[in-house]
C-alpha cells in the first residue's frame, strides 16, 4: 500500500519537507508520497480527527512552528502517545496513525543531539530566543551534558525580548547553568550590557524568525548590534556560530563571520530532523550518512 504523508503548518507554502521526503523515498525504493496543507492552530483539532478516522489520506504528518507546540497541548485531549522527549522538550514534529493508534515524537531532538555533539560550543554559549526552537536545544544540551559529552560548566545566556519568558525556559533545565537576559535595544544601556557579554562567548546559536533581522524593510537593531560585534574583533573566543534559520540557509550573520569559525545553519536542522521521520514514516532501516550528502546536494540546489 501506498503511503501519504504530509506536512502541515501556516504559511507553509516555503516548505522544502515534500522535496526531501520524495527525494528519500525514491532514493530508498519506498512507495509513497508526501505532500504540504496549510493548517492553522484553530484548525489542528480538526485535521487530527480527520486524520485518525480518515487513515486512507493521510498515514504520517509532519508539523512546523507552532503546530508542534499546540499538539503537546492537545494530545491528552486526543488521546495521542507522546514520546518522553517530545513531552520533556514541549514539542512534537512528527505524528503518526498506525492502526488507528496516534504516536508523536520530535524527531527535532535527535536531529539536535547529532548537531551539538559535534559543535565547538567552549565555556560559554549565546542562545537567542526562548521559543520553542531554544526549549528543543536545551533539552538536547541537557542530554549531552547529562551524557558527558558537553561539558556540565557551559554557561548558557538567553537572550530573549522579554526577560520573563526566558527565566521561564531557563527555570525548565535547572540542571543547566542558565542566566536570562533581556534584548531591549532601545535602552542604550541594556545594549551596552550585551555587548560586554557577547564579548566572551565562545559560541552563538540564534532561533529568532527572519522577521527580527528587519523592521520595515530595514535592518533592525538586534540585526545592527549583531552586525557590529561580529564585524569586529571583540568576540576573540567565538568558536561556533548555529543560525537555525533557513531561508536564506546563508543568513546575514553566518555570512559575516570569519571562515574559520564552525557554522550550523538552518538546512542542517531541517535535513537531520528528516531523516529521522523518514525512518519512522518508511520503517526502513537504513544509513543515516547514505542518505544525508545526496538530500543535501538536492537542497542545496534548491536555494
Amino acid at each position: 500500500m501506498t503511503f501519504h504523508g504530509v506536512v502541515i503548518g501556516s504559511p507553509i507554502s516555503h516548505s522544502l519537507s515534500p522535496l526531501i521526503h520524495t527525494s528519500a523515498y525514491n532514493f530508498l525504493g519506498f512507495d509513497g508520497t508526501f505532500v504540504k496543507e496549510e493548517v492553522r492552530e484553530d484548525q489542528l483539532i480538526e485535521f487530527i480527527k480527520d486524520f485518525l478516522f480518515k487513515s486512507d489520506k493521510y498515514q504520517g504528518v509532519a508539523l512546523t512552528a507552532p503546530l508542534k507546540e499546540k499538539l503537546i497541548e492537545i494530545s491528552s485531549s486526543l488521546d495521542i502517545d507522546v514520546s518522553e522527549n517530545a513531552l520533556i522538550i514541549g514539542s512534537a514534529n512528527t505524528l503518526i496513525n498506525r492502526d488507528n493508534e496516534l504516536n508523536a515524537f520530535s524527531t527535532d531532538y535527535y536531529a539536535l543531539l547529532r548537531i551539538l555533539e559535534k559543535a565547538n560550543l567552549g565555556k560559554k554559549l549565546a542562545l537567542f530566543g526562548a521559543g520553542g526552537t531554544s526549549r528543543a536545544i536545551l533539552g538536547a544540551l541537557d542530554t549531552l551534558v547529562d551524557n558527558k559529552i558537553v561539558r556540565s560548566d557551559l554557561q548558557i545566556d538567553i537572550y530573549n525580548r522579554t526577560s520573563k519568558r526566558a527565566v521561564a525556559l531557563a527555570e525548565n533545565f535547572s540542571n543547566l547553568d542558565c542566566e536570562a537576559i533581556s534584548l531591549n535595544l532601545d535602552d542604550a544601556n541594556n545594549s551596552k550590557e550585551i555587548m560586554e557579554t557577547l564579548a566572551t562567548t565562545s559560541s552563538i546559536i540564534n532561533t529568532l524568525p527572519p522577521e527580527s533581522y528587519f523592521t520595515s524593510g530595514k535592518p533592525s537593531e538586534l540585526s545592527k548590534l549583531l552586525h557590529s560585534i561580529l564585524e569586529s574583533s571583540k568576540l576573540k573566543d567565538l568558536n561556533y556560530f548555529f543560525d537555525v534559520i533557513y531561508a536564506p540557509y546563508h543568513s546575514i550573520w553566518l555570512q559575516t563571520l570569519p571562515g574559520k569559525i564552525q557554522k550550523n545553519n538552518g538546512l542542517d536542522l531541517l535535513l537531520e530532523q528528516a531523516l529521522d521521520q523518514i525512518r519512522i514514516f518508511t520503517q526502513m532501516e537504513f544509513s543515516l550518512d547514505e542518505l544525508r550528502e545526496p538530500l543535501r546536494k538536492i537542497l542545496h540546489s534548491a536555494n
